[in-house]
């Protein structure tokens, strides 16, 4: 079955799905972290730095455009530390700068339990 679209069309169309895909992503992401609380992220400069420091963040995301200034320190400190870096978009940007302007993803702490 042939479409009858032009290559501009086309590559518009696909620019489109790929940037609702990726809000989608972002935002899955945000509602995640906000709701499963703080076992499994931080919100703000200060708290995600300071984890980032601890060694317990495995993400940090922040949102664009950002403080260059203020978030250097964070962003130098993630790449010394081999954390992953994720920059979000439009509107779960927006929703991450209600949350504290920056995100770090922790990684999973396991509860032990004594043996007496």
């Amino acid at each position: 079955m042939a479409f009858d679209i032009d290559d501009e069309d086309l590559c518009q169309s696909v620019q489109q799905i790929a940037a609702n895909q990726q809000r989608l992503k972002d935002m899955t992401l945000l509602n995640e972290l906000s709701m499963l609380g703080s076992n499994v992220s931080v919100f703000g400069l200060d708290s995600t730095f300071g984890a980032l420091l601890d060694g317990r963040v495995k993400k940090v995301v922040l949102p664009y455009p950002f403080d260059t200034e203020k978030c250097n320190p964070l962003i130098i400190e993630a790449i010394t530390q081999g954390a992953e870096l994720e920059i979000i978009y439009g509107d779960p940007a927006q929703r991450l700068s209600q949350l504290g302007g920056v995100a770090g993803v922790l990684y999973e702490r396991f509860e032990t339990f004594d043996s007496d």
